[in-house]
C-alpha cells in the first residue's frame, strides 16, 4: 500500500490544499511539535474516514486498511468511533459556520441598510438646514407680524384714552398697556381740571352782589368779626369745656356718689366761686388803674375847673364800682353760694367734701390724689371762665355752641364785610384761576404729544407689520405653502416641514461615518464569501445540534491520541507493505550518523513520511530531491 495525496477540502467549496506524498521517502521539515502532532491527527482523520473534508487517497486498500494493520479488534472500534465522532463534530462545526455565517449575513443587512439610509441622507442634508432656517425664519416673522400689529393696536388704545382725558369725555379706565407715567400725567390734568372748575365756582360765587336773602343770624353776627381771633376764641372755650369734664371725670372715680341734684348743685356753686374769683383777678388790675387815672385827673383839675374835676372823679368811682366792688360782690354771693350747698351735706369746704367721699379712705395717696384732681378741676374753671370772658368780649350774648360747625361758612361769607379782602380774594382767586388754566394748558399738551407720539408709533408698526407679512408670504411660497389659510394651517404645514428635517438630521446625526460604514460593509462582503457554502444564502438557521461539542471534543482527542500511539515511531517497525508515518525518529543523530541513518530509511522498500523539524533533516532532504 502506498499514500499518493492527502487533500483538505475547503467547506465553503473554494479551493483545496493537496499533499503528494512521494512512494519512497517524503520529508515534510521545519515542523513544530504541536505541528508535527496536528497532522499525525490529520492523516488518521482522513485514514478513518469521519470527515468529508480531509481524503487520503492510495493506490491499493483503502487507507483504513493502513489503520487496522497496525491495530486489534479493539483498535478497529476505535476507528469506528474516531469516524462517528468525526461525523459528530462535523455537523456541529457547520452549525457554528452556519451561525457565524448567519450572525454575518444578519450584520451585513444592518450595515447595507444604514449604508442605504446614509446614501439616501446625505444628499437632503443641505436642504433639511434649509428649511429648518426657512422654518425659523417663518416663526420669526409671523411673531413679528404678530407682535407689530398686538403692539400697533395697544398704542392706539392708549392714545384714544389719553385724546379723551384731554378733551375732557374720559368714559373708562386708562387701559393696562398704559405706562405709569401717562396715567399719572392723566390724573394730573384731572385733578388741574377740577381744580379750575372749583376756582371757577368760587370766584363766581365770590363775585355775586347780593347776600342770601334766607342768611342765618349766626353768621350774619360773626362773619363781620376777624376771623382768626373768633376761631381761636372759640376753640379755646371747648378746649376748656373737654377739660373740666375730664377733670369732673377723674374726681368722681375717685370719691364716692352723691345724688346727682345734690352733686350738680354743689359743682355748679364751687364752678361759680371760681369763675368769680377769677373775675375779680382779672378785673383787679385794669380797676386800679381805670379808677385812679381819673380820679388823680379829676382832683387836679378841680382845682381850676371845679365841674369837669368832679365829673372825672366820678367816672373814677364808677370805675371802681365796676370793676372792682360788683365783681367782689359777685364773688362773696357765690361763696355764700357754695356754703349753703355744701352745708346741705355737712362739708365744710369743697376739698374737704371731696376727701371725706374718698372711695378708699385708707390709701395713704387718695387725699393727695384728690387734692390734686380738686386743683386740675379749680384751674380747669378758671380756664374755662377766662375762655368764656374771651368770647364774650369778642361776640356778645351768642353761645359758643351755637357755632359749632359754621367756621368755613361764615369764613366764606366773612369776604363779603370786608372791602379790601373782598379785592383781595378776588385777584387771588383771578390769578389762581390763570394758574389752573396754564397749568391745565400745559399737562394737556403733554399729554396730546404723548398721544401723538402713540399714533405715529402705532403708524411705524403697521408699516413694519407689512413689510414682515410681505417677507412671510414670500417665505411660505418659497416652502410650497399657501399664504392664504389660516394660521392653524399654516403652523401645520410648518411643523409638518421642521419635523421632517428635524427627523432626518437627527437619523444623519445617529449614522456612522460613511468611511467606518464602507469598511464595515467590506469587511462583512469579504467574511459573507469566505464562509458562504451552496445553499446557506437566504435559508434560515437550521435547528441545532445536540449539546455536547466540548464532551466529544475532548473524547476524540482521546481516541486520537491512543491511534497515534499505535503506530511505529521507528523506520524498522510495522509490516513490509505499509506506510510509515514518523514524527522526528532519528532524534538526537548528527552529522554522519544522521546521514547513514537517513540514507537507509531512503534506501528501505517502504513509503515513509518523514516529519521533522531538524535543519539537518532538511538539508539532507533538499540535496536527495535535487
Amino acid at each position: 500500500m502506498r499514500f499518493r495525496e492527502l487533500v483538505l477540502s475547503d467547506a465553503s467549496g473554494g479551493e483545496s490544499l493537496r499533499l503528494d506524498l512521494h512512494p519512497g521517502l517524503t520529508v515534510l521539515s521545519g515542523l513544530p511539535e504541536p505541528a508535527r502532532r496536528e497532522l499525525i491527527e490529520t492523516f488518521i482523520t482522513a485514514a478513518a474516514g469521519g470527515r468529508a473534508d480531509r481524503a487520503l487517497t492510495t493506490d491499493g486498500p483503502v487507507a483504513r486498511a493502513w489503520l487496522d494493520a497496525f491495530g486489534g479488534r479493539g483498535d478497529d472500534a476505535l476507528v469506528d468511533e474516531l469516524a462517528r465522532l468525526d461525523g459528530r463534530l462535523v455537523a456541529l462545526d457547520e452549525y457554528d459556520a452556519r451561525v457565524a455565517y448567519h450572525q454575518a449575513a444578519t450584520r451585513f443587512a444592518a450595515v447595507d441598510e444604514e449604508l442605504s439610509r446614509l446614501t439616501e441622507l446625505e444628499p437632503t442634508a443641505d436642504d433639511d438646514d434649509r428649511i429648518l432656517a426657512a422654518a425659523e425664519a417663518i416663526d420669526a416673522l409671523q411673531e413679528r407680524v404678530a407682535s407689530a400689529v398686538d403692539r400697533a393696536d395697544r398704542c392706539r388704545r392708549v392714545a384714544d384714552w389719553a385724546g379723551s382725558v384731554v378733551d375732557g369725555s374720559e368714559p373708562a379706565p386708562a387701559p393696562t398697556e398704559a405706562s405709569s407715567e401717562l396715567v399719572d400725567l392723566a390724573d394730573r390734568c384731572r385733578r388741574a381740571r377740577q381744580k379750575l372748575a372749583r376756582l371757577e365756582r368760587e370766584l363766581s360765587t365770590h363775585r355775586a352782589d347780593e347776600l342770601s336773602p334766607g342768611l342765618d343770624r349766626r353768621v350774619a353776627l360773626l362773619a363781620p368779626l376777624d376771623q382768626d381771633r373768633l376761631w381761636e376764641a372759640h376753640r379755646r372755650v371747648k378746649d376748656a369745656d373737654a377739660h373740666l369734664a375730664s377733670a369732673i371725670e377723674r374726681r368722681s372715680e375717685l370719691e364716692e356718689d352723691l345724688p346727682d341734684e345734690v352733686e350738680a348743685a354743689i359743682d355748679s356753686a364751687h364752678i361759680e366761686r371760681v369763675r368769680a374769683e377769677e373775675v375779680v383777678a382779672r378785673r383787679w388790675r385794669p380797676g386800679i388803674f381805670g379808677s385812679s387815672v381819673p380820679a388823680a385827673v379829676g382832683l387836679v383839675l378841680g382845682l381850676a375847673e371845679g365841674a369837669i374835676g368832679g365829673v372825672l372823679v366820678i367816672v373814677g368811682i364808677g370805675v371802681a364800682a365796676r370793676l372792682i366792688v360788683t365783681p367782689r360782690i359777685a364773688l362773696a354771693r357765690a361763696s355764700n353760694a357754695e356754703r349753703r350747698e355744701l352745708a346741705r351735706v355737712g362739708a365744710d369746704s369743697y376739698l374737704g367734701l371731696h376727701l371725706r367721699r374718698l372711695a378708699d379712705p385708707t390709701d395713704p395717696d387718695a387725699p393727695h390724689e384728690m387734692e390734686e384732681i380738686t386743683h386740675a378741676l379749680e384751674d380747669a374753671a378758671r380756664e374755662q371762665t377766662a375762655a368764656l370772658l374771651a368770647w364774650k368780649e369778642l361776640v356778645g350774648r351768642l353761645d359758643p355752641s351755637e357755632a359749632d360747625g359754621l367756621e368755613a361758612e361764615i369764613r366764606v361769607h366773612a369776604v363779603r364785610f370786608n372791602t379790601s379782602l373782598r379785592t383781595e380774594t378776588d385777584e387771588k382767586l383771578q390769578a389762581d384761576l390763570r394758574a389752573a388754566e396754564a397749568d391745565l394748558a400745559a399737562r394737556n399738551g403733554r399729554l396730546a404729544d404723548s398721544a401723538r407720539e402713540l399714533t405715529e408709533r402705532a403708524e411705524v408698526l403697521d408699516r413694519e407689520a407689512e413689510t414682515a407679512a410681505i417677507d412671510l408670504i414670500a417665505r411660505l411660497t418659497e416652502q410650497g405653502i399657501d399664504p392664504d389659510q389660516d394660521t392653524g394651517a399654516i403652523a401645520a404645514a410648518v411643523d409638518g416641514l421642521r419635523g421632517a428635517a428635524t427627523q432626518r438630521g437627527r437619523e444623519r446625526s445617529a449614522l456612522r461615518p460613511r468611511s467606518e460604514i464602507e469598511a464595515e460593509h467590506a469587511a462583512l462582503t469579504d467574511e459573507l464569501a469566505e464562509r458562504e457554502r451552496p445553499g446557506w444564502a437566504g435559508a434560515p438557521l437550521p435547528p441545532p445540534p445536540p449539546a455536547g461539542s466540548s464532551l466529544l471534543r475532548r473524547r476524540r482527542s482521546e481516541v486520537v491520541r491512543r491511534m497515534a500511539a499505535m503506530l511505529p515511531t521507528s523506520p524498522e517497525a510495522g509490516g513490509p507493505d505499509l506506510p510509515l508515518l514518523l514524527d522526528e525518529p532519528l532524534a538526537g543523530l548528527a552529522g554522519d550518523e544522521l546521514t547513514d541513518a537517513l540514507a537507509r530509511t531512503a534506501a528501505s522498500s517502504r513509503q515513509v513520511i518523514y516529519l521533522t523539524e531538524d535543519a539537518g533533516v532538511a538539508t539532507w532532504a533538499r540535496a536527495r530531491s535535487a
